[in-house]
């Protein structure tokens, strides 16, 4: 059950991502890296939140 919370927001936070790079007109290589950065950020801080 938490496993999925938290794809979902990996995937809001790399959806977000990917479309400010679209708006940037930045390649789709440059946005999967954001969405992959954003996901393995968030992930971090959703694990630090529970260490808390």
């Amino acid at each position: 059950m938490k496993k999925k919370k938290h794809a979902i927001i990996g995937g809001l936070a790399g959806g977000i991502a990917g479309g400010l790079a679209g708006s940037f007109g930045l390649g789709i290589l440059t946005a999967v890296l954001l969405g992959v950065v954003s996901f393995i950020i968030t992930e971090g801080v959703v694990s630090l939140i529970q260490k808390m």
